[in-house]
């Protein structure tokens, strides 16, 4: 429908709040972009000087975004101007993108510490952050008072979301590092590790809940979302795999094999899961059946590093390695759905930022 390009590589996550999409560039800069348009929103995008690798998170007229300066910043969502007279500083580079809940902003640093900041006050929530022995470049998802993160040595870990006290007696470990970050389900999380599993965890035991993991054929960087009981996710053995989340078995007969690797963390809407891969396209698969939608697959000018779709009003969202942002027609009428982009991990809608929908309104195809 229309694409809009920035002055550099693309690798996050679309943000999608009130018609308007929130994306981070390997430009340094934070771009708000009409949904239904592609023009910018704001006079100039808000400038951090550093590369930006994570997702903004919206809530409440304000965006939260991290970057490789170390900082957390918040930017009104209207005009691009900063919220809080200075960002909040760690000390190391940022990947994580930030999840807020209840009003805290919570992330992750290459400091190797996980951070819980008053979404108001830009001021730590907590005493001390949580510390871990590695980065934490994954994304930290919240549910009923606990936050749940993981690091590159290789655990989960559950967090009291107000105090920062560890929840389980032990963290969860793997067998290899984790970038995936982790998905809240059905009493369980689901996350991704390099060792190529797929875990699902026991949210009040912090126990394996599968009598064993899900193996894939290669590490796993994409980020899982569970819908109607299956949970969907990518690994860079070149597949998407959809797997029942009760008891860890394929849902389909073979996964949907792709030319890339697919580190991009899959979305549903109306039985359709889509997903971009890292041969630069963009697919759409039958969730039932595990077979490609589309006559054609939507292809970029580059790959598709790990952003994440979002879906609103069946305009697909998504970032490429080519400097765009694309809206694609899905041909699909409703927005994400999953638990992924409804508990605001890596990009997500109106609904996590407590906003209604709006319609989309886009001009003809042919006026664009």
């Amino acid at each position: 429908m229309w694409r809009f390009e920035t002055g550099d590589w693309l690798y996050s996550s679309p943000t999608v709040v009130d018609g308007v999409v929130y994306v981070g560039s390997h430009d340094w800069q934070l771009h708000a972009i009409n949904a239904g348009t592609g023009e910018a929103v704001w006079n100039q995008p808000y400038d951090i000087g550093w590369i930006i690798w994570a997702s903004a998170s919206v809530m409440d007229g304000v965006a939260y975004i991290t970057a490789e300066d170390a900082n957390l910043h918040a930017v009104d969502a209207e005009t691009g101007e900063a919220v809080w007279d200075e960002p909040f500083e760690t000390n190391g580079y940022i990947w994580s993108s930030p999840t807020v809940a209840d009003g805290v902003v919570y992330f992750g640093s290459r400091d190797q510490h996980l951070y819980a900041v008053d979404a108001e006050t830009g001021e730590l929530a907590w005493n001390v952050p949580k510390e871990t022995t590695d980065n934490v470049d994954t994304s930290p998802t919240v549910v009923d008072g606990t936050v749940y993160a993981a690091s590159y040595d290789g655990t989960v870990y559950a967090v009291d979301a107000a105090s920062g006290d560890l929840v389980w007696n032990e963290p969860f470990e793997t067998e290899d590092d984790i970038f995936s970050s982790p998905t809240v389900a059905n009493g369980s999380v689901y996350i991704g590790s390099f060792d190529n599993n797929l875990y699902a965890i026991d949210c009040e035991s912090g126990e394996l809940a599968w009598n064993q993991p899900f193996e894939t054929g290669h590490e796993i960087r994409s980020s899982p979302t569970v819908a109607d009981g299956t949970v969907y996710l990518g690994s860079r053995d070149h597949n998407l795999y959809a797997v029942d989340a009760d008891s860890g078995q394929m849902v389909w007969d073979q996964p949907f094999e792709t030319d890339g690797s697919v580190n991009s963390s899959p979305t549903v809407v109306g039985g359709v899961v889509f997903v971009g891969s890292r041969d630069n396209h963009v697919y759409a698969i039958d969730t039932e059946t595990g077979e490609g939608v589309w006559d054609q697959s939507f292809e970029t000018g580059d790959m598709i590093a790990a952003s994440s779709p979002t879906v609103v009003d069946g305009i697909l969202f998504i970032a490429s390695w080519d400097n765009n942002l694309y809206a694609i027609n899905t041909g699909i009428e409703g927005s994400s759905e999953g638990s992924r982009v409804r508990l605001g991990t890596l990009g997500h809608h109106h609904e996590w930022a407590g906003t209604e929908s709006q319609t989309i309104e886009t001009p003809p195809l042919e006026s664009i």
